[in-house]
């Protein structure tokens, strides 16, 4: 029953997002979450917002992915920003340089402890600048028998991998 959606103003190393949501009948718009410095308990300022989301089956979170760079630094990370839709708190579970083109997805699960379990892409072998602009997306051999996996982050701390290698566990 409502849209969310990101106004993004951002770019490597700093200026600001907002995310807001407004009913489909055009009313109650407002505004959850506003971010125009470094995300909290890091240094990272978020460019490049992915431009697709996913809301948790409870309703309560929402996630997206995004450039973390400052515009400057080489093989800057990307992550996975997850916002809690009551609070605007935003948090970084995931950050990294294999973390490009993430497609974060919430389960559907029935039962609410599974409801944070979210499941990431992650990609091996893109090349990007400074600014976190892609050049290319090669996957060499060597990295191509590690799998472009897809991680599962689920609500037992555990991870469920799909590709060919075993990835660390994941809160969110």
């Amino acid at each position: 029953s409502a849209l969310y959606y990101f106004v993004d103003e951002t770019r490597p190393g700093g200026g600001r997002f907002q995310l807001k949501r407004v009913r489909l009948d055009g009313t109650q718009r407002e505004v959850l979450a506003t971010v125009a410095g470094p995300l909290p308990g890091t240094r990272y300022y978020p460019s490049r917002l992915y431009p697709l989301a996913t809301i948790a089956a409870d309703g309560r979170r929402l996630a997206t992915g995004c450039f973390l760079g400052d515009g400057h630094a080489a093989r800057a990370p990307w992550g996975l920003l997850v916002i809690d839709l009551a609070s605007g708190a935003v948090t970084v579970p995931l950050a990294g340089d294999t973390w490009i083109n993430i497609h974060p997805q919430y389960g559907r699960a029935a039962d609410a402890a599974a409801g944070r379990d979210l499941l990431v892409q992650e990609n091996h072998g893109a090349r990007y600048d400074a600014a976190g602009v892609v050049s290319a997306r090669h996957i060499t051999p060597r990295l191509a028998a590690l799998g472009r996996g897809r991680r599962e982050a689920r609500s037992d701390r555990r991870t469920a991998v799909h590709g060919l290698r075993l990835c660390p566990r994941v809160l969110l």
